[in-house]
């Protein structure tokens, strides 16, 4: 019976992790190339990052149900939605041992990400405006914080 039922957790799982691929959501590993993604070149990125964690599927699905309402209520989000129009990629850090999720956005399907490989490699634009912009979640108090574009200042 364990057996069937952990079979099952790795299945549903792995449909999980597909399924966000499928709509563009892609969660990246702490690697060195991932954590690349911390530092765009155009734009802020987070600030005293002091560790790396990989958050579930799970876990990204709260900031990305809390989005759009934020984005709705700030400014300067409104002109990014609707979200389905972006690709985009998570990756956990710590920053006073507190966890943050930070959101790297893009649009897609283009050209540009054709040439990753999303699941694994940041996508990193230099410049490319406001298509291009990134988010920071915070998972203990539920908000978020830096939203910035590319090429903005």
């Amino acid at each position: 019976m364990r057996l069937r039922l952990a079979l099952l957790l790795v299945l549903l799982t792995d449909l999980s992790v597909s399924v966000a691929q499928e709509r563009g959501v892609f969660v990246l590993a702490p690697t060195r190339t991932a954590t690349e993604l911390l530092a765009p070149c155009s734009r802020l990125g987070p600030q005293s990052v002091d560790g790396y964690w990989t958050p579930s599927t799970q876990e990204v699905t709260e900031p990305e149900s809390l989005l759009e309402s934020f984005l709705r209520t700030d400014p300067t989000g409104k002109s990014v939605l609707p979200l389905d129009q972006y690709h985009r990629q998570y990756i956990g850090f710590m920053r006073g041992g507190k966890r943050f999720i930070y959101g790297n956005f893009y649009p897609a399907p283009t050209q540009i990400t054709s040439r990753y490989d999303e699941s694994t490699q940041p996508v990193l634009v230099c410049d490319g405006g406001r298509r291009f912009w990134g988010i920071v979640f915070s998972v203990e108090s539920k908000t978020f914080v830096d939203l910035a574009f590319n090429g903005v200042a």
